[in-house]
């Protein structure tokens, strides 16, 4: 790339960003949201809310999204901020998701990850019966905080369990209530040291 066309690109890919926030902004999604993190337009800081009636119902989880100089050609790089225990979610916070690799189309955009990503939370067998999910040690008023959240995921994918990036959350996703059970054990644990790293 000569060095007139580099200035060129950054100015297209910054164009790209500011019209994707301005859709995010006029246009608002159901359980997720992105914006800049800090001064920068290339590296943004989503929210995913747990989809309701799944084993996340009632959790938020942060991402963060680094963008390539040659974005929307080649995706950007999406991690969990806040550890999240899924079969296709690494300790890391690294994510397995076609449309992050092999999958990707410059016609993609922040939304769709977005919404992608909380329909791999959702996945089929996460669904849980009847819309109220308590467990013996969680109160009944916990069945669900998400009270902006009346999307359903019906037809969500089950992630891959067949080589998954957590071997745990793979074993224990076809029992949703032990799944759950670990889940909060995890994000409260994690959760807590974040608070306690932040004092």
């Amino acid at each position: 790339m000569s060095t007139e066309s580099k200035p060129r690109a950054s100015q297209a890919l910054a164009k790209r960003l500011q019209d994707e926030l301005m859709a995010l902004t006029m246009n608002p999604e159901v359980g997720v949201s992105a914006f800049p993190d800090g001064d920068t337009l290339y590296r943004w800081v989503g929210t995913i809310e747990g989809p309701i009636n799944t084993a996340y119902d009632g959790l938020t989880y942060k991402l963060t999204f680094v963008f390539p100089s040659d974005y929307p050609f080649k995706p950007p790089t999406v991690m969990f901020r806040t550890p999240c225990f899924h079969p296709n979610v690494s300790k890391t916070g690294g994510i397995c998701l076609d449309i992050l690799s092999s999958k990707w189309s410059a016609m993609l955009d922040i939304r769709t990850i977005l919404i992608s990503i909380r329909s791999l939370l959702a996945g089929e067998n996460s669904q849980l019966s009847g819309g109220i999910f308590t467990l013996n040690d969680e109160p009944a008023n916990l069945e669900s905080k998400n009270t902006r959240n009346p999307i359903t995921f019906s037809n969500s994918p089950d992630p891959n369990i067949n080589s998954p990036l957590n071997t745990t959350a793979a074993t224990l996703w076809a029992d949703q209530k032990e799944f759950r059970k670990v889940l909060l054990e995890e994000y409260n644990r994690d959760v807590r040291k974040v608070t306690d790293g932040n004092s």
